[in-house]
């Protein structure tokens, strides 16, 4: 079926109204390229556990978007149903986003209403779990729109023979049309971090070691981290901590609550440097919204994104990922070069205003849709699994107070081991992070140290943690007055590590989550489920 008009538009947010650039890229997508004529839906089911929704309607005020509200992704009993909310929608083209299960109801979908529905995929990150699923539900998807060159390539050379329907086109931000920028001189020097409180992806930990470290210097500043997120927990007794000790430095550090994406333009305002520690990003909608009010961007040096926009000392400032001193080192060059931070402020607002102005964006993305509507249906085969193969499976973290069975499983482990002097979380993941904070606070702890080991942690986190570095010698037997939970999802490698300094599993050391494949008894094993 061929339409002589513009299809309305319905966007998937698999994770609700909840802060992150997807949703910030939702909203802006849906007000700017709704029309009188073309209707844009925003389909938010319920968000996932550890994150605040948000009321989008003050974002969308006289732009012809609908609100439809759909049932969890998260498990499966309610995915029927949530076809059903999608059928009611066409015809329309699909924005599928953020998980399988929202191109999987795509994928339902084109099997009895293909000539209805046009799929248009965003690539929004660039990690492995985005590309399996992408490339998965490729018989459905009729455009994609990568938003960098990075992922761009990477889906290009997963789906060949596509090469010539996917489009890079970075996501558009608001240019801000007043921007009044003053060098840090006689004042502590403004950072800003703005985005969903996790560590896994964005290393919001490393934000907290960076200001430990500037304090340390004897540098003052003012470091304000706004956002919410499965992590916020953690973060927020990190920062209660450290407080006295930043408070002495004449340094402050506040986390504060999300506020709405058009709401963020007074945040990037005031700060003199937009912050982030990221180990993967698509193309970060926060760091362009902050260069277009004319932050200065220091973040990682990540495959994708940074690279096409960041101009090194000129619009910004990189580091290595999980480079502390680097960071550092790069925010004293700022505050104590005016001239150079005058340069470039004005430099990122430009590089912002020509590469991701909201203007061109929906140009560039017009034509993508005109090319899906007059594409063909695209059917998903009968005879293939909605299930992604080969998909990285990742583990829910300890929460915060919550009961839960997995903690409760730690503790028993703890308690078998009386004579036990030492506890040692190994592994400074996400897992590792949430443990230790839960454990700080436990009774079951005693008069016993709790001290950390991770091989890949700059020694500037573990003072930011507070805690004691463990230190192993692989030369020697495993003390027997010490006992280990081992946290990170891949523990195999760990196993060798401690069988050949003859701990004994389930005795001397225990795995928060089993591995994929061990010589290890299952009684080494916390064998409680956990979900994502």
């Amino acid at each position: 079926m061929q339409y002589d008009e513009q299809l309305p538009i319905t966007i998937s947010l698999p994770q609700g109204f909840t802060i992150g650039g997807v949703t910030t890229w939702a909203l802006s997508t849906a007000r700017r390229m709704s029309t009188p004529r073309r209707p844009v839906r925003l389909v938010a089911h319920a968000p996932l556990a550890g994150h605040t929704s948000f009321d989008p309607a003050p974002a969308l005020v006289d732009a012809n978007v609908e609100i439809i509200d759909a049932p969890s992704l998260a498990t499966g009993d309610g995915f029927g149903a949530c076809v059903d909310v999608y059928a009611a929608q066409l015809p329309t083209i699909l924005l599928p986003n953020l998980c399988a299960e929202s191109y999987a109801i795509a994928a339902a979908l084109s099997q009895s209403f293909g000539d209805q529905l046009r799929v248009v995929s965003w690539v929004h990150g660039d990690n492995p779990v985005d590309y399996a699923y992408l490339q998965h539900f490729e018989p459905i998807i009729h455009r994609y729109v990568a938003v960098s060159r990075q992922c761009r390539t990477e889906m290009q050379a997963r789906v060949p023979d596509r090469a010539g329907d996917i489009a890079c086109i970075p996501c558009g931000v608001e240019i801000p049309k007043t921007c009044v920028r003053t060098a840090p001189t006689r004042r502590p020097i403004r950072i800003a971090y703005a985005g969903r409180i996790e560590q896994g992806i964005k290393r919001v930990v490393d934000l907290l070691a960076i200001a430990l470290t500037l304090a340390e210097r004897g540098r003052e500043f003012e470091m304000r981290i706004v956002g919410d997120g499965p992590h916020a927990d953690m973060l927020d007794a990190r920062v209660a901590s450290l407080a006295p000790r930043l408070a002495e430095a004449n340094c402050t550090l506040t986390r504060e609550p999300p506020r709405l994406p058009h709401k963020m333009d007074e945040i990037w305002q005031w700060a003199d440097v937009v912050i982030l520690a990221s180990r993967l990003e698509g193309f970060s909608v926060s760091m362009l919204e902050a260069m277009a009010a004319g932050c200065v961007p220091v973040v990682t040096q990540i495959d994708s994104g940074v690279g096409e926009i960041i101009r090194e000392g000129v619009n910004g400032l990189t580091f290595p990922i999980g480079d502390i001193d680097a960071a550092c080192s790069q925010l004293t060059l700022i505050a104590d070069d005016p001239a150079l931070f005058k340069m470039m402020s004005e430099n990122a607002r430009e590089s912002a205003r020509a590469n991701a102005g909201i203007d061109g964006y929906v140009e560039r993305v017009e034509p993508i849709l005109a090319a899906a509507t007059d594409d063909g249906p695209r059917i998903w085969p009968a005879s293939r699994s909605l299930s992604v193969p080969n998909a990285m499976q990742t583990h829910g973290a300890i929460p915060h107070s919550e009961a839960s069975s997995q903690y409760e499983a730690v503790i028993d482990f703890i308690m078998s081991r009386p004579d036990a002097t030492r506890i040692v979380i190994y592994g400074l993941g996400v897992n590792g992070l949430t443990l230790l904070e839960r454990l700080r606070t436990d009774a079951y702890l005693g008069k016993r140290e709790l001290q950390a080991l991770d091989d890949h942690a700059d020694l500037a986190i573990f003072k930011t943690l507070e805690i004691r570095r463990f230190e192993l010698d692989d030369g020697a037997h495993w003390p027997h007055d010490t006992i280990a939970i081992i946290t990170p999802n891949e523990p195999n490698a760990i196993a060798r590590r401690m069988q050949s300094l003859k701990a004994e599993p389930g005795v001397d050391f225990v795995f928060l989550h089993p591995p994929q494949k061990s010589d290890c008894s299952e009684t080494n094993t916390l064998k409680e489920p956990v979900h994502c």
